[in-house]
């Protein structure tokens, strides 16, 4: 069985700004740098508007290797992050958090989900991350 987690590493973002986020964006999603590719951005953008969110409200990052991303959870602007294929070792978390559950941390909620490669053609991969989104935003299930 492949791990969720097999090609990621670990990251230190460079320190960014509240006033690197564009005014009204409350959602970071984090990706790997080779998935700065026309087809995620299709994906993502799929998937944030199912999630009621348009591109005004959501921003993507693609990390090289060599960013810190702790610094995202000062950024006061921010309420959701989801990390595509990034480790959630890198955060010195005090516990273990697994894929495709919604976690609160300093008042922000994330998600850690397996790499957009990696989801490409697993359904179930794709319906779970979309479980844990409909959780952090706090979407209605279907019939209510």
């Amino acid at each position: 069985m492949e791990h969720l987690f097999k090609n990621s590493r670990l990251y230190n973002v460079e320190r960014r700004s509240i006033s690197d986020c564009k005014s009204g964006i409350d959602v970071i999603l984090v990706l790997n740098e080779e998935d700065d590719v026309p087809e995620t951005h299709a994906f993502l953008e799929k998937v944030m508007k199912a999630a009621n969110r348009d591109k005004s409200s959501y921003e993507l990052w693609f990390c090289s290797g060599d960013e810190a991303l702790g610094e995202l959870f000062q950024m006061e602007s921010l309420n959701y992050m989801i990390f595509f294929g990034i480790r959630p070792s890198n955060f010195d978390l005090q516990f273990h958090p697994k894929a495709y559950a919604p976690y609160e941390i300093a008042g922000k909620k994330i998600v850690f989900s397996g790499g957009i490669a990696w989801m490409k053609d697993r359904a179930d991969d794709k319906k779970k991350l979309w479980e844990a989104m409909k959780m952090m935003f706090d979407l209605p299930s279907k019939g209510e």
